[in-house]
């Protein structure tokens, strides 16, 4: 057996009337067991069973619907089979709109002997309340033989099956046929109703209305339908003056009182809308619409979080209501969360292509994000409508700009203002693009003149200023400057300006003084704070630039610019502790930042904790999944944790999102280095020195790479070369580094001792600490390499790479009780590590503990049974087992998965032979010996084949 091949190694502008019809907002999922309001019940009084339903009855009737589940509750804890009492209470559930709880007491009810019939209409019912519109449709067999009043109701429930699924046409089929056999069905014409509500023709949904007052103008669906039809017709005020009405009847529904909160928001009563949704949401937190309702409340109220918490409970349950996506998307993009805003918007734009409001938000969206050519795309279906307004033509032009078409975004502009004459924000606009196509003063004309129009603006004279500024006229700016003071003398701006202007002056004193003054006017201010923090530098004072950045973090908490510069002012003082902890804070208040979570990434690297870069930069991965800088990052961490494959797959997407820079495609080539890939390694560092050919780092790699190839005479070149040129980066360890290789290629192993000492010397770390082990044991010194890597365990015990390294070295020397402690020692900390526990196993193997070699095997190969190295080990573990069986199943599984490796398929073929399968074997060996590849060992595998040709 080949001993060495057991030794595994360590190699993430919304609309308050949302487009939506009260009927059908409500078709969702009803929550169980939650109804509103109290109700009294005599619980003194002992009632029979048959007086408890006739007081629930009572209370039915009265739309008492709580104290009627009070009544049947009680007489059903003294008769719990009491059927017609659990029908009772499973027909007051519907009428409460409860169907999980419906369904159950129906269910109980027939068990209990109800007459089925008088159970399937209800019971389907309670299916539609969950929002199980396909269930119904496939369970759903309406016999010609049942009960014409049955067959009437239960194509009721059909019909608003197909109107839960949007399926109308279907719909009005079925109520249609509710209604022919038993034309006083109120629920059919409600039904049509509602299609008609829908589908926006309420003169038809009216006179379906009628027609069901004619037949129950006291049921509660019929009512409904009054405030369904005013609301359909944007009349909330009576909307919610039907509704009103309608929860005096019914105090406890949930949906009415939820419909209520929708007409009253609707109708500018945010705070009665929030005041009755707030009582929805404490007894059903997870109803769907009453969270809609609640997302829409919030972001009228400016509470951004709050209306993305809400959105996202009801897309949690009801993941295709595009309603709630859309206010999650607004909400999210108010909240400044680009992605996850860009994200809802676009899912709600496919749904719903026709949406103006959500089509001119998108558009604001993919500018934010800087893709200003997705965002004229998004404009121009519009624009090329007749109905043209002076917002989408501002749009159209603020996208134009963006992508540096200036003419265009001019014309749209100037055309904005035919539209609209009056605009003094267009009129600003305008300038601001007439400077920017190089016509100044032109420009600065328009922004005077849209000042003219609207005398108390304040932003408008701070862009005139900036303008001015820009246009180098100083002293212009300077007055604009004084003239915001007066107008605003507690705002920083005016004075943050002036100082902007002075210092183009190279009046730097009075510059300063001007900053300081808006810092007094606006303590906080990030400008003027950022202007002084300048000074501050020049004047070396690193104590006065920390006061004035914590001084905007006191105001302005969540200051990204301020965080990151009070960290790298930490790291220049050599603060490694105070930076990382003021990186946490800056990544805990802005969780979805890049930034923040990039910085604190690299800190953590250079504290070599890889483990928390890792944790740190997958919470934003999936915001930035193709961000160069943030790839690069989790790289290097993924590299650090010795995870190779990882670090592969992440620089390959860096090389995709980079495919011009260097340096990824020398990550790419240092990645699949560690991982012995050497073709792949020399291709990924051609590519990173035919984009620069001086390129450093990729040169020295390029060294070992072709050293480890056997190239050693190219791989001196190239090392004389790098010594010649001294390129910038040049290190003395580099040097040795790739000094030591080349000695390790030419097996000169006194030299690369000497190189790898060197390096070692210089960097003394572990990994510098194991490269020189290697050399040593290649050099004939293992007591030499055992001892320092001992001492260096000594020193650093939680250093699990060099102890695993070590328990290697140990296994490799044969030493077995040394190999078996260090890797006992390491599943301390990592009993789920399966290398550690393959390498154990085949150490037990090796001392003679067969039932702890089988037991520690089969951790592994319950870790990782996809691995052909532990397969390989399990199958000679077995075989020492006297395994037989299972040896041949679990080698010819190590074969399948690793068909090249030569050293597996000769011991597929001992399994085989030992188990007296030669023919088997025979046809394993021959194929062996057949490939034309070199084989160490083919006097071995001859006499093996001699065996299984044998009698």
């Amino acid at each position: 057996m080949n001993k060495q091949a057991r030794i595994s190694t360590y190699r993430s502008s919304l609309r308050s009337k949302l487009p939506s019809v009260l009927s059908s907002v409500m078709l969702l999922m009803a929550v169980g067991g939650m109804t509103l309001g109290l109700a009294a019940c005599d619980q003194k009084a002992s009632y029979t069973l048959e007086q408890h339903m006739d007081r629930a009855k009572d209370f039915r009737m009265k739309g008492d619907l709580r104290a009627a589940t009070i009544e049947l509750k009680a007489a059903l804890k003294d008769t719990p089979d009491a059927a017609a009492a659990r029908l009772l209470l499973g027909q007051v559930y519907i009428d409460m709109e409860d169907g999980l709880a419906a369904e159950k007491e129906l269910q109980l009810a027939k068990k209990a002997g109800v007459d089925p019939l008088s159970v399937m209409a209800p019971l389907a019912e309670a299916l539609q309340l969950q929002g199980e519109y396909q269930k119904n449709l496939k369970e759903l067999i309406i016999g010609t033989d049942l009960p014409v009043p049955t067959q009437s109701a239960l194509y009721v429930v059909r019909g608003d099956a197909y109107r839960g699924l949007s399926n109308y046409d279907e719909a009005r089929e079925a109520y249609e046929t509710a209604l022919k056999l038993n034309s006083n069905n109120v629920l059919g014409y409600v039904g049509l109703a509602n299609i008609d509500i829908a589908r926006g023709n309420l003169t038809d949904a009216k006179k379906f209305r009628d027609l069901a007052v004619r037949v129950d103008p006291s049921h509660v669906k019929v009512l409904t339908l009054d405030g369904d039809l005013a609301a359909a017709g944007g009349d909330y005020k009576t909307a919610a003056a039907a509704f009103e009405k309608l929860i005096k009847l019914r105090p406890d529904s949930i949906f009415i009182r939820t419909v209520l909160a929708w007409s009253q928001l609707n109708n500018n009563q945010p705070k009665e809308a929030k005041e009755n949704i707030s009582k929805v949401l404490a007894v059903a937190p997870d109803y769907p619409p009453a969270n809609h309702v609640a997302a829409v409340v919030a972001y009228q109220g400016k509470k951004f979080a709050e209306a993305v918490d809400y959105a996202d409970r009801v897309l949690a349950v009801a993941p295709d209501r595009m309603p709630s996506l859309l206010v999650q998307g607004a909400a999210n993009f108010a909240l400044g969360r680009k992605e996850q805003a860009y994200a809802a918007i676009n899912r709600y734009l496919a749904a719903v292509p026709g949406d103006i409001g959500a089509r001119k938000l998108m558009a604001r969206i993919q500018m934010a994000l800087g893709r200003s050519d997705d965002a004229f795309q998004t404009l121009n279906i519009l624009a090329k409508s007749d109905n043209k307004d002076s917002e989408l033509l501002n749009l159209l032009a603020q996208a134009s700009l963006q992508k540096g078409d200036l003419a265009m975004g001019r014309s749209y502009l100037e055309q904005s203002l035919e539209l609209n004459p009056a605009s003094a924000s267009t009129t600003a606009q305008l300038g601001m693009t007439q400077i920017a196509s190089g016509n100044v003063d032109k420009g600065l004309s328009e922004l005077e003149k849209s000042i003219t129009m609207d005398p108390k603006s304040f932003e408008k004279r701070v862009i005139l200023t900036l303008e001015q500024l820009r246009a180098g006229k100083s002293d212009e700016a300077i007055a604009s400057a004084r003239q915001l003071q007066k107008l605003e003398p507690k705002r920083a701006a005016g004075f943050t300006l002036e100082g902007i202007g002075l210092a183009e002056k190279k009046d730097l004193a009075g510059s300063k003084a001007a900053f300081e003054a808006a810092l007094k006017a606006e303590p906080g201010n990030q400008n003027a704070s950022f202007n002084l923090v300048r000074f501050a530098v020049v004047e070396k004072k690193p104590d006065e630039v920390k006061r004035l950045l914590e001084g905007v973090l006191k105001v302005h908490p969540k200051d990204q610019k301020a965080q990151l510069m009070l960290a790298d002012l930490a790291r220049e003082g050599g603060h490694q502790v105070e930076r990382i902890a003021l990186l946490e804070k800056a990544v805990e208040s802005q969780p979805g930042a890049r930034e923040p979570a990039i910085f604190l990434a690299q800190a953590y690297l250079e504290t070599r904790d890889y483990m928390k870069a890792l944790a740190v930069t997958q919470k934003v991965q999936s915001i930035y999944p193709n961000d160069p800088a943030l790839l690069e990052v989790i790289g290097q961490g993924e590299m650090m944790a010795g995870q190779p494959e990882n670090a592969i797959i992440t620089f390959e997407k860096l090389t995709s999102a980079a495919p011009r820079d260097a340096q990824s495609h020398y990550l790419l080539g240092s990645a699949l280095l560690a991982q012995g890939n050497l073709p792949r390694a020399r291709e990924a560092l051609d590519g990173a020195l035919r984009i620069n050919p001086k390129h450093t780092a990729a040169r020295f790699a390029m060294v070992q790479v072709l050293a480890n190839l056997g190239q050693v005479e190219q791989a001196n070149e190239l090392l004389a070369t790098l010594v010649h040129d001294k390129p910038a980066g040049l290190s003395p360890v580099s040097l040795d580094e790739a000094q030591g290789y080349v000695a390790l290629a030419k097996k000169d192993y006194g030299q690369a001792i000497t190189s790898f000492g060197t390096v070692y010397k210089l960097q003394p770390n572990s990994v510098n600490l194991r490269r020189l082990s290697e050399a040593k044991m290649l050099g004939g010194k293992p007591d030499a390499a055992v001892a320092d890597l001992t001492a260096w365990l000594v020193k650093y015990p939680n250093d699990t790479a060099t102890r695993f390294h070590l328990a290697n070295t140990n296994l490799g020397l044969k030493r077995f009780d040394a190999a078996a402690q260090g890797y006992e020692t390491l599943l301390k900390t990592e009993k789920n590590n399966p290398l550690v526990l393959n390498n154990l196993a085949w150490t037990y193997h090796n001392k003679g503990q067969t039932p702890e070699a089988v037991r520690t095997i089969e951790k592994a190969l319950a870790l990782r049974s996809d691995q052909p190295d532990i397969l390989d080990t399990a199958g000679s573990i077995y075989m020492g087992a006297k395994r037989l069986g299972d040896a041949v199943t679990i080698l010819r599984k190590a074969v399948d998965l690793a068909p090249q490796a030569l050293d597996i398929r000769r011991h597929y073929a001992e399994a085989l032979l030992a188990a007296g399968r030669k023919r088997e074997a025979g046809e394993v060996l021959r194929d062996l010996l057949a490939g034309n590849y070199a084989i160490d060992n083919r006097k071995e595998i001859e006499h093996m084949l001699q065996l299984a040709n044998s009698k």
